[in-house]
């Protein structure tokens, strides 16, 4: 693909100027493992100009041994300069973010980046832009396989501050390696469990602020290794601890950057195209719950009366809903939902989100009214439909999804329900070690 010369001297430029000897280019696989290799920075042009190839076959969901050349190609609006942060004597690393391009030169159709662009590429067809602003949480602990005691750094609660919380100097050099890559941290905190902690992202368009959320994640694990702490994104690693959620905060704006799902004057503070991207959440809930909450481990949070939303509504600042309207009066809303977590693909979690709403707004769907009641309650006694409840519900729903099979792509689904119905069947038949001491 072609690059300017005006871009390609910029690259260089900051390449020379920061002393980068080493460019790592990066992907992401289909259940949003990252994928990278290492190329030295002195040959960025020849990459740019041929690409560079590897085994698809090797990579789940990329291709077959008869056809399993790949190639990728840098996406030079991505580049950033990432700090050694385990040796800081090291030179810092150049990083791309990649498009996985077929021998043909056309974009691989299972690359969740391309999956992610065809979605935008349809909200810019209705005249949209999305923007979003995650909220990731996390678990800072000691070790993996110890007694949870041993496990956890601190005994802390919600916004707690040193010396209750140990994470507090940790996250704030979390921060600043995040500011000097150039992403813009809202605000970082203690979460409600002990040892737990939240990251939030200030709004940029989708496909940015997927790439910034993977190098997040990067940035959280390497600072937590360099504090000798292990840091987690699994959704339920603890028992008696809550889950680590992704929340995401998202708006569609009009080709002049202006918000066009709020509507300051009304009573909600939503508008008619807002209203109808809620209700095409609501209408695809079952259809995205595969790839929002995509492992095994998502499903131990999804209980009736505590941990992530389950119940298929919609409310005016109500943390129980699966979607939250997000208000202050005299304001435009924004959209949050709430159900997801960090463990698989933002690529693809944001595609079919967005697939999903701009279905509300083509079709038309009404909105039903909101939900106030605190649902960890009462939402059982409401009759309020509920999210599956196990992964292999979740992955049944999927396989009779025509909405999901056209939101990813025909061999993109096959490929992704043939990796979770693998993942699924391995833990069904596996024995636990509470079994053993259930029934042994």
């Amino acid at each position: 693909m072609p690059v300017s010369k005006k871009e390609l001297e910029r690259v260089q430029s900051l390449i020379s100027k920061e002393g980068v000897v080493t460019l790592q280019l990066v992907f992401k696989d289909l259940v949003g493992r990252p994928k990278n290799l290492l190329v030295p920075a002195n040959l960025l042009k020849k990459v740019l100009e041929d690409g560079i190839g590897f085994d698809g076959c090797s990579i789940s969901g990329f291709g077959k041994v008869n056809d399993s050349d790949k190639y990728l190609q840098p996406d030079m609006s991505s580049f950033v300069i990432v700090p050694s942060i385990l040796e800081p004597e090291s030179p810092p690393v150049g990083r791309f973010d990649c498009d996985v391009i077929n021998r043909d030169g056309t974009l691989f159709e299972s690359d969740p980046r391309y999956i992610l662009k065809k979605a935008l590429d349809r909200a810019d067809s209705m005249g949209f832009r999305f923007f979003t602003g995650p909220e990731m949480e996390y678990f800072l602990l000691h070790e993996r396989n110890t007694a949870v005691q041993k496990v956890l750094t601190d005994n802390g609660e919600y916004f707690d501050a040193s010396p209750t919380d140990a994470g507090e100097r940790v996250r704030e050099r979390i921060v600043n390696v995040l500011e000097k890559i150039g992403i813009t941290v809202e605000k970082a905190h203690h979460e409600v469990s002990p040892s737990q902690h939240e990251i939030n992202i200030l709004y940029e368009p989708a496909m940015r602020s997927a790439e910034h959320l993977a190098l997040v994640k990067y940035v959280v694990k390497q600072v937590a290794r360099s504090r000798n702490y292990y840091a987690t994104f699994m959704p339920k690693p603890l028992n008696d601890k809550n889950r680590n959620a992704l929340h995401i905060h998202m708006s569609l704006r009009d080709r002049r950057g202006r918000d066009v799902t709020g509507n300051a004057k009304a009573p909600d503070g939503l508008s008619p195209t807002g209203r109808a991207f809620i209700a095409g959440l609501l209408a695809r809930a079952h259809d995205m719950c595969l790839v929002t909450a995509s492992t095994v481990n998502s499903y131990k949070a999804y209980v009736l009366h505590h941990e992530a939303p389950v119940h298929v509504c919609w409310g005016l600042a109500n943390r129980s809903a699966m979607v939250r309207v997000i208000h202050r009066s005299g304001k435009p809303a924004h959209i949050e939902y709430r159900s997801g977590d960090p463990s698989g693909s933002v690529y693809l979690a944001y595609a079919v989100i967005l697939h999903a709403g701009l279905d509300g707004i083509e079709q038309k769907i009404e909105l039903a009214p909101p939900v106030e009641q605190n649902l960890y309650e009462v939402g059982s006694d409401l009759g309020i439909e509920t999210l599956p409840l196990d992964f292999g519900e979740a992955l049944r729903l999927a396989r009779q999804s025509e909405f999901l099979r056209r939101a990813l792509g025909e061999q993109t689904f096959e490929s992704y329900l043939g990796i979770k119905a693998k993942e699924w069947e391995d833990y069904r038949v596996f024995v636990t070690e509470w079994e053993r001491s259930r029934y042994l």
